[in-house]
């Protein structure tokens, strides 16, 4: 995730590299952002970005994701070929589904990489997490 707002994106500029996207929402967990993620920044192919999955807040359901970095990338050897895509087998990788909408199933669109603790990956399996472009069905 970018971390960044709306504004500071349309006066930093566009990465070399993928796009910015905002508008996307998180169902079965939240984003770490802001003030949380002060000690999780990194850069992905040189745009700053910060943050990682957590536990949802109570009566939160469907949070907005900040702004997103999307970016395509080449598969790797030992990424694992399934169904729905390659899966990377990295325990601080979240390979999540993205869908259109909360209908999943037949709306969706492709497999999202979002930054995990180790070892959690389990827990957002199990819970259901995905990524969806919309709220409503």
């Amino acid at each position: 995730m970018a971390g960044k707002e709306e504004a500071e994106l349309r006066e930093g500029g566009y990465p070399e590299d993928g796009a910015f996207v905002h508008g996307l929402f998180l169902e079965g967990a939240r984003w770490l952002s802001g003030e949380e993620a002060e000690d999780d920044q990194y850069v992905v192919s040189g745009v700053d970005c910060e943050g990682q999955l957590a536990e949802s807040r109570l009566k939160e359901l469907i949070p907005a994701l900040p702004v997103v970095y999307v970016k395509a990338v080449v598969v790797q050897e030992d990424w694992l070929p399934e169904a729905v895509g390659y899966m990377r087998p990295e325990d601080t990788i979240y390979n999540c589904p993205v869908y259109v909408n909360g209908m999943r199933g037949p709306t969706f669109v492709c497999v999202g990489s979002l930054k995990t603790v180790s070892g959690k990956n389990s827990k957002w399996i199990l819970g259901g997490v995905a990524i969806m472009m919309q709220t409503k069905n």
